[in-house]
């Protein structure tokens, strides 16, 4: 049995979204079933595309030599028996008129499936009629066949139901718990999937913000994506700007009626009513949600998938899922209906009770992080999918709120709530409202007009105010916040530097020393202190200091920085593991307490952690769900890393075309502030570069990064270049990178410095020594390297290569399994290719034109040409033709 690769389970797309059917992860999933003798029932949401991949289950059937009848269970109707089989080629050009029975149709349609391997595959098997499924239970008594269905997520969950929405049995009930079928689900579309989707439906390549706000306002459903841009491109919503497709007004304004009738059509009165209440209520406790709608009607929705629920510190949440169905109910609402469900949802939720029993205590959402079996996987997606809509509920619902608070008494207090509701958001026209109207009053408190006078400054660097001007705006503040003008300074000297091409000096340590007026100016002088030391390659020092700080709990916002750094300086000193626990802890509060920024900010850390232990499915699902939350506003330090991150696992993970995707999202992120480890595009497109097969270029850019840097003072951003170059270094630069390793704090950084001295040597003792105290890493080519030595110098001594079980122990279960698949190192596939160039060129060799290619694989014709180009430069071939007339891809 063929056993999907890690890319297939987590990036493939599911329907008409880039990738063939054999990489879908459901028909992977069904064809190994059916292999084993085993029925199959494939569940999906209204809208996943399960009509799609049944056609594409039916095309693999018939390749591999199976009998397939292939039945609609759509075509069911209440006034006429057997409609599904009337339908049929056999049966509806036997006798046209006749009055069919069960037995004649067994008749015909039983020769059909005397083959070795037979298959009945229904779509939309729980639409069957009483007198269609007597028809299947018979055929499959008189054949050798296996039995393949799709069908609503609904059907298996309500066991206990003996009616469906319409008031009627499900007869096809009974059948399915007489075959005991093996169920297989469509997963959510994630990020990749949603990027293609949109590639292939717009013809052209969408930005990251675009990605991210159809996959967050879709829930990952094909269906709602695909809608959602139809309808913003007719709303003028989405456009092409400089050949990019680009989200260039609100999504909230589009038409969304093909969302609600596609989610709502099998929905009983009942269940229909249920779900415009909740969709009006918003984000409700579950509780409330029972008094809201009744308990059966909310299990129901749960069933369909129309609901989602998150567990957190404040009890579980029930909201509508996806978000863009929630406001879709809510746009088609009528006047009347809105008046009813007004007073509808204040009567039930004023009179319920607020206190309610404590619960246990959630399971830990970030345990779905680590998850790595295919149905743990689709359900993180789900999960992921549902929680993304939560936050995004939780952020609106939070800003409305401080906007009326603020409208009412726009006093500094309520601004200051209301902007730190708009970090997670980069609303322009409300932050300029806020600074514009905000009132300051004699006894407001300078403490508090430091905060709202650093979060105006944070968002004039933002929003590309000039130096002229952010300087007038420093000594327009001056009166207003007295002994706290310093750290405004401060604050503006530590972003500014970099931009002005000074290096880092004593005196901007100095200025963060300086005493403080108070607890919020000491938090925030702190912070950018840890944030000197850290790029000088001083975690320890970091480490102290943090330690000695009193208490700022009470600064929420600054002292999550304060704990990002703290994991920042662990992980500088090699204590990957410290920092991954400190990170999982307060990501895992923020999932729980659907912090937004929290969420933003914590998951660097783990990601990066993750990305040291070579966990690439991990980093990745860490770095997706933030990626769902789009571009944040100002404050923006730690969006920068987890960009390029995912630019670089993507590279290594062989998905180019996200890469690049996230590469001009991080291109365009240049907002003034400077993130921490320097500028982030480099790293990724060096590793871009190297996927697309120029790792010497890539190396070379990072070195020239890495001693700009220097000369910056940079310390940690050189040595996080030097490290991330894959081929050994002359002996000349090694040394150079073993010197400045020597004279930082950051541990992390010596084993790379020393592998490279010891490849540099030929001192296959050195290497290992190196390897076995370096992490896992992801760098296979570097490793490999350092194999190959050892294994030759063995070899010249007259030793065995090194065992598998010694490789383990130098490099890790995990490196050493991926080098044991790709002996080289190398990121590329076969002869140089990757997955998808070698596929593009495959097809481009049996003479399809670009434009056809691009329609079968749902990419853009550029992609296309790109990926053709680099096949032919890769295999030394001049043209097309001379993939037909020289190239053996069976020789690879």
């Amino acid at each position: 049995m063929r056993v999907a690769t890690q890319q297939e389970r987590e990036w493939a797309d599911v329907v008409g979204a880039g990738q063939s059917a054999s990489s879908n992860p459901a028909i992977i999933a069904t064809r190994d079933w059916v292999s084993h003798g085993q029925d199959v029932l494939v569940l999906g949401d209204d809208g996943a595309g399960k009509t799609h991949l049944a056609q594409q289950l039916r095309e693999l059937f018939l390749d591999r030599g199976t009998n397939v009848l292939m039945l609609s269970g759509s075509r069911s109707s209440r006034d006429t028996a057997l409609a599904p089989f009337l339908f049929h080629d056999l049966v509806a050009l036997d006798q046209p008129k006749h009055r069919w029975v069960p037995a004649e149709i067994v008749r015909i349609l039983t020769p059909e499936l005397q083959g070795r391997s037979n298959v009945i595959l229904i779509d939309g098997i729980d639409l069957l009629d009483q007198e269609s499924v007597l028809v299947v239970e018979r055929l499959l008594e008189t054949t050798s066949s296996r039995l393949v269905g799709t069908a609503g997520l609904d059907l298996p969950l309500d066991r206990n139901s003996r009616e469906n929405a319409d008031g009627a049995t499900r007869p096809v009930r009974h059948l399915i718990g007489q075959r005991s079928p093996a169920q297989v689900r469509i997963a959510p579309l994630g990020y990749w999937g949603i990027s293609s989707l949109l590639t292939w439906r717009l013809s052209g390549t969408p930005d990251s913000a675009l990605i991210t706000a159809i996959t967050t306002h879709s829930g990952g459903n094909p269906r709602v994506a695909t809608a959602l841009v139809d309808g913003g491109r007719w709303a003028g919503a989405i456009d092409l700007v400089d050949g990019v497709w680009t989200q260039t007004g609100p999504l909230d304004g589009i038409p969304l009626d093909a969302v609600a009738n596609a989610l709502t059509s099998r929905l009983g009165t009942d269940e229909l009513d249920a779900l415009e209440a909740l969709a009006w209520a918003g984000s409700i406790a579950s509780d409330d949600a029972e008094l809201l709608v009744g308990t059966v009607p909310l299990h129901r929705l749960a069933e369909r998938g129309r609901i989602a629920l998150h567990r957190g510190t404040d009890g579980r949440l029930v909201s509508v899922s996806p978000p863009a169905l929630g406001r879709a109910l809510r746009a088609r609402t009528s006047d009347f209906r809105r008046a009813e469900l007004t007073d509808r949802v204040r009567s039930v939720l004023g009179a319920a009770s607020t206190s309610t029993p404590p619960l246990p205590a959630p399971d830990s959402a970030t345990d779905r992080l680590y998850v790595s079996d295919r149905a743990q996987v689709d359900d993180y997606w789900r999960w992921a999918t549902d929680l993304a809509s939560h936050v995004e509920q939780r952020v609106a619902g939070e800003q409305a709120e401080a906007r009326t608070r603020w409208m009412a008494d726009p006093g500094i207090g309520n601004a200051i709530v209301y902007l730190h509701t708009l970090l997670s958001r980069p609303d322009t026209d409300a932050f300029a409202e806020v600074f514009a109207d905000t009132v300051l009053r004699d006894d407001d408190a300078e403490a508090a007009r430091a905060e709202f006078c650093l979060l105006q400054l944070q968002w004039l660097i933002w929003s590309g105010a000039t130096d002229r001007d952010i300087a007038a705006f420093l000594a327009r503040c001056e009166a207003l916040v007295g002994a706290h003008h310093i750290l405004l300074c401060t604050y503006w000297s530590v972003v500014r530097a970099p931009a002005e091409g000074a290096t880092l000096s004593a005196d901007l340590l100095d200025a963060c020393l300086a005493d403080q007026p108070s607890g919020f100016a000491r938090a925030w002088a702190a912070n950018l202190h840890c944030w000197l030391l850290l790029e000088l390659g001083r975690p320890a020092r970091v480490l102290e200091l943090l330690d000695g700080l009193p208490d700022s709990r009470h600064l929420r916002h600054a002292n999550r920085y304060l704990d990002a750094q703290r994991a920042d300086a662990l992980l500088m000193l090699n204590r990957v593991d410290e920092a991954e626990q400190l990170s999982r802890q307060r990501l895992e509060q923020a999932y729980a307490e659907l912090d937004a920024v929290g969420i933003r900010i914590h998951s660097v850390g783990l990601a990066e952690a993750l990305y040291l232990k070579g966990d690439l499915a991990a980093t990745w699902r860490t770095i997706s769900l933030v990626l769902r939350q789009g571009t944040p506003g100002p404050d923006n330090r730690t969006y920068p890393r987890l960009v390029a991150l995912g630019a670089v696992v993507q590279a290594q993970s062989g998905n180019t075309e996200l890469a690049e995707v996230l590469q001009r999202e991080l291109d365009a992120l240049d907002d003034g502030h400077r993130p921490l480890f320097g500028v982030q595009a480099e790293w990724g497109r060096a590793h871009l570069a190297s996927a697309e097969g120029d790792p010497d270029e890539a190396d070379e850019l990072l070195w020239r990064a890495g001693e700009a840097d220097l000369e910056k003072g940079y310390v940690a951003a050189a040595l996080r270049r030097f490290s991330a170059i894959s081929a050994p270094l002359s002996d000349q630069r090694a040394q150079r990178f073993a010197r400045v390793a020597s004279s930082s704090e950051a541990a992390l950084f010596d084993s790379r410095a020393r592998l490279h001295t010891a490849l540099a040597a030929g001192d296959p003792d050195a290497v290992a020594a190196a390897l076995r105290t370096a992490p896992p890493g992801n760098d296979l080519r570097l490793t490999a390297t350092a194999l190959h030595l050892i294994d030759r110098r063995r070899d010249a001594v007259g030793k065995a290569p090194l065992s598998p079980a010694d490789r383990s122990t130098l490099v890790g279960e995990r490196v050493a399994a991926s080098l044991s698949a790709n002996p080289s190192g190398r990121l590329d596939g076969d002869g140089g290719l990757s997955d998808r160039e070698r596929e593009v060129a495959l097809l481009a060799r049996s003479g399809l034109t670009n434009r056809e290619i691009s329609t079968r694989l749902y990419l853009s014709v550029r992609t296309v040409e790109n990926h053709v180009y680099r096949a032919l430069r890769k295999l030394g071939l001049g043209s097309r033709s001379d993939l037909r007339d020289h190239w053996n891809p069976e020789a690879v």
